[in-house]
This record gives structure tokens, C-alpha cells and sequence, in this order.
């Protein structure tokens, strides 16, 4: 490896063992005095160089092409070469295939469809423990919830599920570099391996699970078929031992924060925001590591080619920069959901929205049957990418009364307002084109917009889009297909007058299906979507009523995704001063003419 080099500062090294037994069980003192050193700091011990800084870890994970993944993420030289071409271990355009086959089992619509099952089942599991008042928050709770959900999932016999967690652990410390941690579960993982390959094949998953579907699409020729075992299994190593280790720290974070877990049973709805915050300040994936593909300057020091970069993300998610008090567990905080707890950009995790689920799912449970907890001696597992604990047993006290949740707000004072299947209506004027594009109907809008704390989160279903305009008195049609799985999160800030300013980032996958330029019709058969994603900036009014009404002006700094589409899009759509008036119907209730919105969208909006 490239030895490190500098402009204008002396290199900066440290000698600090981030895998060392002290270090794993504690590493917060050590991420804040690499942070105090320098943007990058090349740590002898591992032969990497170390980033610690928020803003420096999300710019890395958004630029595959300066940043790859392609020589591997570990940084045990023997790891890398055995995952050589695994889905994690590679970039566009190889990655794209085998993350758009899992892109359908895991999108925020699958997640929608599977979270009452989810729901059902951490309620039973938790309403068994609370009678029992004594038991272990990992080896009773989370460790047997994330297993069974995730196995459920996947279609896994229930023959052969024990192993998982210790494999998916094995996995995970085979990342690190080559000390002795790293060659234990090098060996234990090879036992395990074999087992692993015999109970994943297709004839041993349920017909109905993600894995079969799995197969289905290496039959397709959609990925080759020796990725199929692969990825089933990936899906399992990458998914059980981060939620277990996220359901665990949620208990602990709140046994040792009893003034919060009040907090979230006076105001249940605080759920998804406290796991934003579980996730950012205990992140279960505390790094991934990355090659420089050319040299790069970050901070005041010049990182070579060729360089291996090791992505802090536990160090990044407490980065004082960005976070007021970053060390304090607050469920309360207003942007917890910009943490990098699963990554970001391209290789960002697939399977975060069900992890969230469970997490959600789990807490809920909870709030509604203890009133108190009672930690006694915790034992942290040390392990060299995931940080969790081994065991931690409680005891409690039992809430008198089991199922009982705060009242629900009126939706026209300061609320925090669950968004569930509204009808979406309205018209965006786009400056840039002087057009007037309308939302389609029927398009519908899932999650929730908590006006209090300033955070929306949710997912989208929008039908087929067309697009009519002159670009140089040429006539130009695009009918464009928005697939259902787009999601969003961002703030939102409303001031007591209505005023509102938004922030938020919107993903989808979509294509065009055809392009029409004047009597020339032009199909496109594509086999594949593309991802998109739009940042934007909007201010206005909003009014709260049965249908919430949403007027004023949006920027869209600029669409990010692969290929012509993302390219056509961001020529044609992104810009400034593009006016909006958008309305959420909510099916079946009354609505007065003084807010009757037509099929076609409202009259057109002054930009």
C-alpha cells in the first residue's frame, strides 16, 4: 500500500488499535481522539487510514468511483480474495444486477406488507416475557426475534436456523485484519459454510420466501445462478446480527436513560425517531473500509491511490459537527435519521427498512407492558465490525396497565401526524421547462410528518407519468413509469401562522417506457429500472384539515442516479423556483368544495 503523504501538513499516524480487546469494548474515546487529530489519520496498526468526520465518511460512501469497493471492504487480505465478486465487493455496472433482485423483497412497499406479521410476532414474544419479569434482552429477545424474522423471510427450514447467529457473527469478525479474532472465525467459518450452502438451496426454502424468489431470478438469467446461493445468504449475515445488536442497545440505552424511556411511553409515536437515534449512537456496523482509486484530498492531507480507507461510522454518527451533545441519548433530537448507521449512497444497506421495522416493532411492544427496567451485569461481544452485547439481563416492572397508549393528537395543533394511504392531488410547475406537470391519480402516500420534532419519513406508490412540452417548438412526449417503491425522509419545520419549509430527499426506481418527438414514436424496452434520487427544498403554506394542503416553492438542487434517465431527468426537471400546490386526500372523508381538487390537479399555481 501506498505509504501515507501530505500538502501542507505533516502526515498524521497513530499507533491506536481500534481491533484490541479495550478498543472494541469502548471505542468512543478513541473515534474523538482520531477526529481531534485530523480529517484522516493513517493508523499503523492496520495499514489504513482512518475517517472519522461525518461530512468526509458520506462523501466517501456517495463516490463508488474515488472510493470502490472492488478490491473488497475488509481488511483481511485472505477476506477479500475468498469475497472477490460477492455483491459487497463490487461496483456499478456488476453491482446493480444483484441489488435490483433484492430490491423487490426489501423496498419500503414489501417492508409495508410484512410489518403487521412483524408487529404480531414482537408483541407475543414480548408479552410472554413480561409475565416472567426476569429474562435476557438479548438471548430471550433479540436474538430470537431477528432470527425468526429475517429466517421467515428468507423461507429458511426451521430445521436449520440455530447456527445463523454465530455464522452471521464469524462473518462479520473475518472483516478485520488479520489478528487472532480474525483467523478464529476464519476457521469456525468454514465449518459453518459448508452447512450454510446444503440448507440454502432452493428445494430446502419456502415457496413463499425472498429466497425462492432469489432463485427465480437466476432462472430468469436476471443474476447468474451461482450468485443466487450467495445472495440468500448475504441477505442472512448481513441482516441478523445488526438487528440483534440494534434491539439489544435499544434496551440498554434505555434502561440506563429511564427519563427517556418515560419520554417514549408518554408519547408512543416518539418510536421512529428513538430508533433513528438507537442507530446513530450505537451503530451496529461500526465501519466498512474502501480503496482510492486516485488521490484524494481530504482535510489538509493528500490520501494516495491505491490507499484503504476505513469508514467510521460509529465515529461519523457522533461527529459534534453535526450533531449538538452527540454523545447523549436523546429521542427527542430533530435530524437522527441523517446518521450513517447503514451506510449511504450506492451500496447503502437494502434490508435497513425491515431492520427499522423490527426495531419499531419491538420497542412498541415494550412501552406497552414495562414500566421500568432493571439492568444487571451486561457482557458485551466483542467483534471486530459489529458492536452488540452478549448478554444483558433484566428484570422489570411490569405496566399495570398492559396495552395502554398515550391519546392521539388533533391534527390542527402542533402534532406529531401518522400519514397512512392518502390519495395524493395537485401540480407542480417546473421554471425551467415553464410547464405544468400533474400528479397522477390515485398515487398514493404512506408515513409520517412529525410537526413537533420536525422529521418525515414514508414511502410513495405513484401510477404512470406523462410529460408533455416544446423544446425548441418541437413537440416532445415522455410517458415514464414511476415504479412502486419510492421513499423519502428529510425535516420539516412549521411555524404556528402555516408557514412551512421542507427538506427532504426522495428516492425511486423508474424508467421511461417511451419518448414521442413530434409524429416520431419512440418505444424503449427496458428490462431494468433505474435508481433515482432527488434531493429538494420547498417553502410555503401548509393548512392541516382532512386534506392537508401543501402551497409554495421548491428547489430540486439536483436528480442522482445511472444512466440516460437520471441524465434526461436532471436536464429537464432540476432547478429553482418551481411552484407546487399538492394536496393529501384521506379516502373517505367529507370534503367541502372550498378544497375540492379536480382529477386533473388544481388551477395552475402562480411560480
Amino acid at each position: 500500500m501506498p505509504r501515507p503523504e501530505s500538502t501542507g501538513a505533516a502526515p498524521h499516524r497513530s499507533s491506536i488499535d481500534l481491533f484490541s480487546d479495550a478498543v472494541l469494548a469502548d471505542p468512543y474515546p478513541h473515534y474523538r481522539k482520531l477526529r481531534e487529530t485530523s480529517s484522516a489519520v493513517y493508523l499503523t496498526k492496520c495499514d489504513a487510514w482512518a475517517l472519522t468526520q461525518y461530512a468526509d465518511v458520506r462523501r466517501a460512501l456517495s463516490d463508488w468511483r474515488v472510493f470502490s469497493s472492488t478490491d473488497g471492504i475488509a481488511l483481511s487480505r485472505v477476506t477479500n480474495a475468498a469475497t472477490d465478486k460477492s455483491p459487497l465487493a463490487v461496483d456499478p455496472p456488476a453491482h446493480r444486477h444483484p441489488r435490483r433482485v433484492l430490491q423487490g423483497h426489501l423496498s419500503p412497499m414489501s417492508v409495508h406488507d410484512q410489518a403487521i406479521g412483524i408487529q404480531r410476532r414482537a408483541k407475543e414474544l414480548v408479552a410472554h416475557l413480561a409475565k416472567q419479569e426476569r429474562f435476557d434482552a438479548m438471548r430471550d429477545l433479540a436474538a430470537p426475534f431477528a432470527l425468526s424474522t429475517l429466517a421467515d423471510h428468507m423461507g429458511l427450514p426451521a430445521d436449520s436456523r440455530d447456527f445463523l447467529i454465530d455464522w452471521a457473527d464469524a462473518a462479520f469478525d473475518i472483516m478485520g485484519p488479520d489478528n487472532e479474532r480474525t483467523r478464529i472465525a476464519r476457521a469456525h467459518l468454514g465449518k459453518l459454510g459448508v452447512y450454510l450452502l446444503n440448507t440454502t438451496i432452493v428445494e430446502r426454502l419456502s415457496t413463499t420466501g425472498a429466497g425462492r424468489a432469489i432463485y427465480a431470478a437466476g432462472t430468469r438469467g436476471d443474476i447468474t445462478p451461482e450468485a443466487c446461493t450467495q445472495l440468500v445468504a448475504i441477505s442472512l449475515l448481513a441482516s441478523i446480527p445488526t438487528t440483534t445488536a440494534s434491539i439489544g442497545n435499544a434496551v440498554s440505552l434505555f434502561a440506563r436513560h429511564p427519563d427517556q424511556w418515560e419520554c417514549l411511553r408518554r408519547d408512543p409515536r416518539l418510536v421512529e425517531n428513538a430508533v433513528e437515534e438507537i442507530l446513530r449512537l450505537e451503530s451496529p456496523i461500526q465501519w466498512f473500509s474502501r480503496v482510492l482509486r486516485e488521490r484524494c484530498d481530504i482535510g489538509d492531507v493528500s490520501v494516495p491511490a491505491g490507499a484503504r480507507v476505513l469508514l467510521l461510522f460509529g465515529a461519523a454518527n457522533r461527529d459534534p459537527n453535526t450533531w449538538g451533545d452527540p454523545d447523549t441519548f436523546d429521542i427527542t433530537r430533530t435530524n437522527p435519521v441523517d446518521h450513517l448507521a447503514f451506510g449511504h449512497g450506492l451500496h447503502s444497506c437494502m434490508g435497513q427498512g425491515l431492520a427499522r421495522a423490527e426495531i419499531a416493532a419491538v420497542l412498541t411492544a415494550l412501552v406497552a407492558h414495562v414500566e421500568r427496567w432493571h439492568v444487571r451485569e451486561a457482557r458485551r461481544k466483542l467483534n471486530n465490525v459489529i458492536r452488540g452485547l452478549d448478554s444483558l439481563p433484566v428484570t422489570i416492572n411490569a405496566s399495570v396497565d398492559p396495552g395502554r397508549l398515550a391519546p392521539p393528537r388533533r391534527p390542527d395543533v402542533d402534532t406529531a401526524a401518522d400519514v397512512t394511504n392518502w390519495q395524493v392531488a395537485g401540480a407542480v410547475r417546473l421554471a425551467k421547462l415553464r410547464r405544468h406537470i400533474e400528479l397522477p391519480s390515485g398515487a398514493t402516500f404512506s408515513g409520517s410528518v412529525d410537526i413537533v420534532n420536525g422529521a418525515m419519513t414514508g414511502s410513495f406508490d405513484l401510477l404512470p407519468l406523462a410529460i408533455e412540452m416544446r423544446i425548441l417548438g418541437i413537440g416532445v412526449r415522455i410517458a415514464s413509469e414511476l415504479i412502486p417503491t419510492g421513499s423519502f425522509d428529510g425535516d420539516a419545520i412549521v411555524t404556528p401562522d402555516g408557514k412551512i419549509k421542507l427538506s427532504a430527499t426522495s428516492r425511486a426506481v423508474m424508467h421511461i417506457r417511451s419518448i414521442a418527438i413530434d409524429r416520431l414514436q419512440i418505444p424503449l424496452k427496458c428490462r431494468t429500472a433505474t435508481p433515482i434520487e432527488m434531493p429538494l427544498e420547498a417553502s410555503g403554506m401548509m393548512r392541516l384539515d382532512f386534506r392537508p394542503e401543501f402551497l409554495g416553492i421548491m428547489a430540486i438542487p439536483r436528480f442522482t442516479g445511472n444512466g440516460p434517465i437520471a441524465w434526461l431527468a436532471t436536464m429537464l426537471v432540476s432547478g429553482s423556483g418551481n411552484a407546487f400546490h399538492i394536496t393529501l386526500e384521506l379516502p373517505g372523508q367529507p370534503t367541502g368544495d372550498r378544497h375540492q381538487v379536480g382529477a386533473h390537479g388544481p388551477r395552475q399555481p402562480r411560480p
